[in-house]
């Protein structure tokens, strides 16, 4: 079982942040409002029995078209697992170079 800590600044009543998460959110300087961002906007990818909400420079330049707050997010993977029927955010981190996470991802997609 996964400590999940009580969260009260989390918009969404049905995403809760890891105690993992946390701490790689503080360390690589992310908050909340580029989490929920990248959950609505991000591209996802199916990584194992998990999702991965990736914001690239197009997934931006999107969000930007139809007026939404745009966060400094490029780069920014959420990496998330449902339990329960709520959306548990396991990690996060950053990478900006997007051409490696499609081709690892797609690959591991379209081998299930």
């Amino acid at each position: 079982m996964k400590k999940v800590r009580k969260q009260d600044n989390v918009s969404r009543p049905d995403v809760r942040i890891s105690d993992h998460a946390w701490q790689r959110m503080s360390r690589r300087g992310v908050v909340m409002d580029q989490i929920m961002f990248a959950l609505q906007w991000g591209k996802r990818y199916h990584v194992g029995k998990a999702l991965e909400y990736v914001v690239g420079r197009k997934v931006l330049q999107r969000a930007k078209k139809y007026g939404a707050s745009v966060p400094k997010a490029e780069g920014l993977h959420v990496v998330v697992s449902k339990e329960d029927g709520k959306l548990t955010v396991v990690t996060v981190y950053k990478n900006r170079d997007m051409k490696r996470v499609k081709r690892h991802s797609e690959k591991r997609f379209y081998a299930c």
